[in-house]
C-alpha cells in the first residue's frame, strides 16, 4: 500500500554573521543585518536581525515585500530571537499569510 506522505519544507538556519554589511549586498534594517529569513508566503517573510552595537543585539521582525519590516521582537541573544521566530511560525500557521505557499 503506498501512501501519500506529506512533504515540509526544511530550512537551516545560517551561523550569525558579524560581518559589515556595507557594499556586500547583505540586507540590513535600522542597523541590523539580516542573517536569517524563512520565506512564509509570497509577500511574507520572518527575519532575524543582528546589530552587536545595540541595547538588544538580536531582533526578530515580519517582512513584507522584501523591504517593509514590522513588529520586531527584540532580544539579547540569538536563541531567543530564533525563539520568538518559532513562536510567530506556530501563532500564524492557521493565518492566510501562510495559505499561498503551496500556490
Amino acid at each position: 500500500m503506498n501512501a501519500k506522505t506529506n512533504v515540509v519544507p526544511c530550512f537551516t538556519l545560517p551561523k550569525p554573521s558579524f560581518a559589515e554589511s556595507r557594499n556586500t549586498g547583505k540586507r540590513e534594517n535600522c542597523g541590523y543585518e539580516i542573517v536569517t529569513a524563512l520565506q512564509c508566503s509570497k509577500r511574507m517573510e520572518l527575519v532575524i536581525g543582528n546589530n552587536p552595537k545595540a541595547p538588544n543585539p538580536w531582533v526578530c521582525w515580519y517582512c513584507y515585500d522584501g523591504k517593509s519590516y514590522s513588529t520586531g521582537d527584540y532580544c539579547n541573544t540569538f536563541k531567543e530571537a530564533l525563539q520568538s521566530l518559532a513562536d510567530r511560525i506556530n501563532r500564524n500557521m492557521c493565518f492566510s499569510d501562510f495559505a499561498d505557499l503551496d500556490k
